[in-house]
C-alpha cells in the first residue's frame, strides 16, 4: 500500500459532510494536490502541559528553553491590559534549531 497515493486521494476526496453551499471553493481545494512541505504551519502553539508537540515531539518546557536561548523565535499575542495571551512559535526556526542540534550531534559522533 503506497502511503503517498493514499495521501493524495485523501486530499482530493471531499469529506461526506461537506457543505453544499461552499461546494465550488471546497471542490477547488481538493482538486489541487498538496505536497507535505506545503502542509507545514507558519506558527505553532505551545503544547498543553503534559503533552508533546504533534509536529516535533518536544515538550512545552523544551520549546520554552529553546525560545529563551534565542535559537527559536516566538511571539506573544495578547490584548492590551491583559495578563494572559497566546505564545506562537515560529515553526521554521524550531525545525532549524532541531536540525542544528542533530548536525552538531552527528559531528560529535564522527569525531569519536
Amino acid at each position: 500500500m503506497n502511503s503517498e497515493n493514499d495521501f493524495q486521494s485523501a486530499i482530493r476526496t471531499p469529506p461526506a459532510s461537506a457543505d453544499i453551499r461552499n461546494a465550488g471553493t471546497c471542490a477547488e481545494q481538493y482538486q489541487t494536490p498538496a505536497s507535505v512541505s506545503q502542509l507545514q504551519p507558519r506558527f505553532v502553539r505551545l503544547p498543553k502541559p503534559g503533552t508533546l508537540c504533534p509536529f516535533t515531539g518536544l515538550s512545552r518546557t523544551q520549546i520554552y528553553l529553546l525560545c529563551k536561548s534565542g535559537k527559536v523565535k516566538s511571539h506573544s499575542l495578547k490584548r492590551r491590559g491583559t495578563s494572559r495571551g497566546i505564545r506562537l512559535i515560529d515553526f521554521q526556526s524550531l525545525v532549524a534549531a532541531i536540525e542544528e542540534f542533530a548536525s552538531a550531534e552527528k559531528q560529535e559522533t564522527q569525531e569519536q
